[in-house]
């Protein structure tokens, strides 16, 4: 009161006085707390949106909406995703289905497809309603690093592939390029130095630090990926041990090189190039195994800087392809010593094949998988008796048998069938044996010798005929001598008057039988090259058409008689009568033959003798020759028979039947 009086007892005012310290105090930290979160979330590229069971959107942190709008009225899967309905996979459905959190995986098309895991928590509001929290977490780097994995995997799972060495090496180029972001990538194999002599850039550098040191080996360029996959660059396909960054790479003066400064980098020598291409980086890693020498580099450029985890990646990935290289390089060799050893035994012109201790075949080679009919790959697993007569196929084991026993190579001739002929062939049986000296099998080389038996045995005939021959020479002119005293005397008693009848049958018998006597030593003469003979110029169809009628005679009307003359036939300088008397016997052997008829055909032709034909036959001299030939179609003769149809009086007739063919008068 202004009065300075006071009244006591009485309520003049009500007051309230609340302490509002620990609220505001209170808002300020959790306004704090949502600038830290929000801070958080989008420093780690988080985001947080709330939406309710339809789907509509509830919040969305500040630093989300900025890329994608006022989420007000909006459904999430159109404000995000920009579809019409659910994304398929949805945790919203799930989360507040079972009331536990859902994680899955989106890709926001968005934000250059950028991958997200995404939390789907399910709470109720003060209202009792259920709604879901949705933590996005950026697993950018995650996805990468799995996709390097994967990548890298791949690598690895492609260099156990088959293939060659250059493939693979390619392989890994081009997964270092495609991992690792890489300009381009590139690997040397140490190699013997082969292009010294033949252009080769740095074997012509005489002096300064690049001057080629070794020249019995150096790094070739085989694989190249990114940029340059081209592998002839005049200065890169050849790189010598010790040279530029790659050489000393290799000979170890930089084992491992990284740098993230190529256009300033001392080590590198072309910084000009560097930074025209705008290169920023570069990595080289020897590649050699844990004991033993350098077998070549893996380097690469990049336009970035290289990390120390990609800097490990790459050494691991080193690391795993040099026993990779090693085996595929030992393979490599091992089929080209294959390559060659079966070049080697496909163009051999014997025969070949390997047996197991059993008498099982493990392979051979092509000339004689076509005799069997087979291709050389079949024969694995198939005996003797699958191919031939089983009296054959249990020699040819038994052959095995007894050479793998006395553990010897064995030489042998040996009958064989070829396209269902009887052959004769030179076998050699070897033993194989392995690292303990164990027979494990045996080895088979043959080779066809039926030309030289048949050789052999032409040249043994050739021989017996020369023997008949001289004998027949030798005494043909005594015995005519003989004869022609006999067949005097007999003609000379003929003449004798008064001689009594019976005397007369006798001397005619006597001079008959000279006169076949005679025929007969004339034979000898001709076959052993004595008798004068009077060879004339003529031609053989003259010779069979002024036969024809003797020689219809001489087989009878059941056999029909069939001459084949050529036109314009070379002329021949022959004994007619001679000729004439083969052309007679031949004709008088068909007759017999063919007791109840058929057909004897006399064909002349011109023919050419080729070397070859010679070879074969070695009487024959190679030239221009006329050709007569006689066919019937009677019983034929048997090999045997052949084999004696030139010898003088052979005959397969009872005795005093036949004196032979005739064909002794032309052998030779």
């Amino acid at each position: 009161r202004e009065d300075a009086s006071r009244e006591y007892g009485k309520i003049c005012g009500v007051g309230s006085f609340n302490d509002m310290t620990e609220l505001t105090r209170a808002q300020e930290e959790l306004l704090a707390l949502k600038q830290r979160l929000e801070f958080i979330l989008g420093a780690t590229r988080t985001g947080l949106d709330i939406i309710d069971s339809n789907f509509n959107m509830v919040y969305i942190d500040p630093e989300w909406a900025k890329t994608y709008g006022d989420p007000q009225g909006r459904k999430c899967y159109e404000y995000f995703m920009g579809r019409g309905e659910v994304c398929p996979g949805c945790g919203i459905a799930k989360a507040l289905r079972t009331k536990q959190p859902v994680v899955t995986e989106e890709i926001l098309a968005r934000e250059n497809n950028r991958p997200v895991q995404v939390t789907t928590i399910p709470f109720q509001n003060e209202k009792g309603e259920w709604l879901v929290a949705e933590v996005n977490a950026d697993i950018t780097e995650r996805k990468r690093a799995e996709e390097h994995i994967r990548k890298l995997n791949e690598v690895q799972a492609a260099l156990h592939d088959p293939g060659a060495l250059r493939e693979k090496l390619k392989r890994i180029t081009d997964g270092v390029v495609d991992i690792f972001d890489a300009d381009f990538a590139r690997i040397w194999l140490t190699r013997p130095g082969d292009l010294c002599e033949s252009g080769c850039m740095h074997a012509e550098v005489t002096e300064g630090p690049h001057v080629c040191r070794s020249r019995d080996r150096c790094l070739h360029l085989l694989a190249s990926s990114g940029r340059y996959t081209h592998l002839d660059g005049k200065g890169h396909r050849r790189v010598p041990f010790g040279c530029y960054k790659i050489g000393r790479i290799a000979s170890g003066q930089d084992a491992a090189f990284l740098t993230n400064d190529v256009a300033g980098d001392p080590r590198v020598h072309n910084h000009e190039w560097a930074r025209a291409l705008g290169l920023v980086s570069f990595a080289g890693y020897q590649l050699r195994p844990p004991h033993g020498e350098t077998i070549g580099v893996l380097a690469l450029f990049s336009k970035r800087p290289i990390s120390s985890e990609e800097d490990a990646l790459l050494k691991s990935l080193s690391n795993l392809i040099v026993p990779v290289i090693q085996a595929t390089q030992a393979d490599d060799a091992l089929r080209k010593s294959e390559h060659t050893y079966r070049t080697l035994l496909e163009n051999l012109p014997q025969k070949i094949f390997l047996k197991d201790a059993n008498s099982v075949y493990v392979s051979c080679n092509e000339n004689y998988a076509r005799d069997l009919g087979i291709n050389a790959d079949e024969i694995a697993g198939k005996t003797d008796y699958d191919f031939h007569p089983v009296e054959l196929a249990e020699k040819y084991r038994a052959d095995d048998k007894r050479t793998m026993e006395l553990g010897n190579p064995e030489e042998l001739e040996e009958p064989y069938v070829q396209d269902g002929q009887r052959k004769w062939v030179h076998t050699l049986k070897t033993p194989v044996r392995d690292e303990s000296g164990k027979v494990m099998g045996i080895l088979g080389i043959f080779w066809d010798i039926t030309e030289k038996k048949n050789l052999e045995e032409q040249l043994r005939q050739a021989q017996k005929m020369e023997a008949v021959g001289r004998l027949a020479g030798g005494v043909a002119h005594d015995f005519n001598n003989l004869l022609t005293v006999i067949g005097g005397n007999a003609e000379l008693a003929a003449m004798t008057p008064l001689l009594p009848e019976e005397a007369g049958r006798h001397l005619t018998g006597i001079m008959q039988a000279s006169e076949r006597a005679a025929d007969l030593t004339r034979q000898l003469l001709a076959f052993s090259r004595r008798q004068t003979l009077a060879p004339r110029v003529v031609s053989l169809n003259d010779v069979l058409s002024n036969m024809d009628k003797m020689l219809r005679r001489l087989i009878g009307e059941d056999i029909e008689l069939v001459t084949l003359l050529a036109k314009d036939l070379w002329a021949v300088r022959v004994d007619i009568s001679q000729m004439e008397q083969v052309i007679a016997n031949l004709a008088v052997n068909a007759r017999d033959a063919m007791p109840h008829g058929g057909k004897l055909t006399l064909e002349t032709a011109n023919a050419h003798l080729d070397a070859e034909y010679a070879r074969l036959y070695p009487d024959a001299t190679p030239g221009e020759y006329v050709m007569l030939a006689i066919r019937d179609t009677g019983c034929g003769m048997t090999h045997e028979v052949k084999a004696h149809i030139f010898e003088p009086f052979f005959t397969t007739k009872e005795v005093g039947k036949g004196t032979g063919l005739g064909l002794s008068t032309c052998y030779g």
